[in-house]
């Protein structure tokens, strides 16, 4: 075993490791947050807004 193949090994595990938390976090919140439960209060609220404010809500809602 060389020194190369080693490196890329371990860089190889740092990666999936990466990818595992940035999935398992990203699940968590999708869960927590659950836009699809949001929308229909979302656009119940903003029955009566003209499209260009219903976009400045969405917007500053998504900051």
């Amino acid at each position: 075993m060389t020194i190369s193949s080693l490196v890329s090994d371990i860089g190889a595990g740092v990666f999936r490791m990466e990818l595992t938390l940035f999935f398992s976090t990203f699940t968590t919140l999708l869960a927590v947050i659950n836009p699809f439960e949001a929308l229909p209060v979302f656009l119940m609220l903003q029955s009566g807004k003209s499209d260009e404010e219903r976009g400045r809500v969405a917007f500053m809602a998504c900051i």
